[in-house]
């Protein structure tokens, strides 16, 4: 769904370059969720996992740069 809205409504035709971090963040999180017994916290696994937590500040980083 992410990937249709950067394509469909985003004007800057960069932001399918988002996809990178948005892929990175959700693929981590199942990783670490099907692996660990920690997927009944959420909230813990991003604050304290450093792979989503860098996806998501790159990712508002770069959308804030391609956009403003």
């Amino acid at each position: 769904v992410y990937s249709v809205y950067t394509v469909t409504v985003v004007s800057s035709h960069n932001a399918v370059y988002s996809m990178f971090f948005v892929l990175l963040g959700v693929f981590r999180y199942l990783y670490l969720s099907y692996n660990n017994t920690e997927g009944e916290q959420p909230e813990r696994i991003i604050f304290s996992d450093i792979w989503i937590f860098a996806s998501a500040i790159g990712w508002i980083l770069f959308m804030y740069a391609i956009l403003y």
